[in-house]
């Protein structure tokens, strides 16, 4: 079984929000999800200093970011967002 192509709309979505995202500016910024409905944006220049200075300590990404004070926001959706790696 196939999924159905894109609707016009669903495109049109897409696109700006591809946009939205290419936007970004600057480079301190990125985001985790943990499979849920919300991106979680962090300061990375924050973290991966938190990280270097804290080698020993092997947390999950929201733990990282709490503990670093690198976190910044969450951004919600309406649609699940999967937590995939690899």
């Amino acid at each position: 079984m196939s999924a159905k192509p894109l609707s016009k709309r669903e495109r049109e979505w897409l696109d700006e929000l591809e946009a939205v995202l290419m936007k970004c500016p600057s480079r301190r910024l990125a985001c985790f999800t943990i499979g849920d409905q919300d991106l979680h944006f962090y300061d990375q220049t924050v973290s991966l200093a938190w990280e270097k200075a804290n080698p020993r300590l092997q947390l999950d990404a929201g733990p990282i970011h709490e503990a670093a004070g690198s976190a910044l926001r969450i951004v919600n959706a309406n649609f699940n967002i999967d937590s995939c790696s690899g």
